[in-house]
């Protein structure tokens, strides 16, 4: 296991940084809602599709188990914010470009050895 703190960091910042320009543009969702949110995606998704999936199966698996949980994920928790208003079409289109951004990360992951066995 190498480097993960600095993996999940570049991770945190790549959810963030796409999140926070999609959300308020695909739904009613503040910029405060939008870090909450993209933190829990890039926490889940990172223990979940990047460390465990990444590892065994690969980049593909990883790349759509990334996008299965980040939609869902998206779509329900927003639902519970206060004031927040995500449609699911929304939520298809931030999880849809950030599993784009999701290839590149896993192949910066590999080169780094996280994920690797």
């Amino acid at each position: 296991m190498r480097s993960v703190p600095a993996t999940l960091l570049v991770k945190a910042v790549l959810v963030v940084g796409l999140l926070e320009g999609m959300l308020p543009a695909v739904g009613r969702v503040r910029p405060m809602q939008a870090l909450w949110l993209a933190l829990v995606v890039a926490t889940f998704t990172y223990v979940v599709a990047d460390r465990l999936v990444l590892a065994r199966v690969g980049n593909a698996a990883a790349v759509f188990v990334d996008f299965g949980l980040t939609v869902p994920t998206l779509w329900v928790i927003a639902r519970f914010l206060p004031g927040a208003h995500l449609p699911f079409g929304g939520a298809l289109a931030a999880g849809g470009a950030l599993t784009v951004a999701e290839i590149l990360y896993h192949q910066y992951l590999l080169r780094k050895g996280v994920g690797v066995p």
